[in-house]
């Protein structure tokens, strides 16, 4: 097992955050190999989800994916599903002196029905400031 600086604590799931993290890497290796766009490639994959496609479509949108970037700044694109929540991320990046520097991250979420929207922006803050 591999320590990481940031304290952990007690997990409330069963390493869904890891588990996505290991099946998007995979997915993005398969689109590599085939030569296809990872969103066109996760779309394809999700003909089938139209909940998994909407968050998928609403990320890409929202980022304007397929819009050129600025040299060295890339562009990545992730899908999860758990406990009945969906939710996309494109994740816009770059390495500056030697050191990662996210530049912007576009969030989409369906977690169904809502009771209080302020609860799952601070969720999803949260979630993007910790990863």
């Amino acid at each position: 097992m591999r320590g990481v600086p940031v304290p952990l604590g007690v997990w409330r799931a069963i390493n869904y955050t890891q588990n996505a993290y290991y099946k998007e890497c995979f997915i993005d290796e398969m689109a590599h190999a085939a030569g296809i766009d990872p969103y066109q490639y996760r779309r394809r994959l999700l003909r089938n989800s139209p909940r998994n496609l909407a968050v998928l479509d609403a990320a890409a949108k929202k980022a304007d994916w397929g819009s050129p970037l600025p040299p060295g700044v890339f562009r990545g694109i992730a899908l999860n599903e758990a406990c009945g929540s969906y939710c996309a991320q494109v994740v816009e990046a770059s390495i500056e002196d030697g050191r990662v520097r996210v530049h912007r991250v576009v969030s989409a979420l369906d977690s169904g029905h809502v009771v209080n929207p302020l609860s799952i922006e601070m969720q999803t803050q949260g979630a993007v400031v910790y990863a």
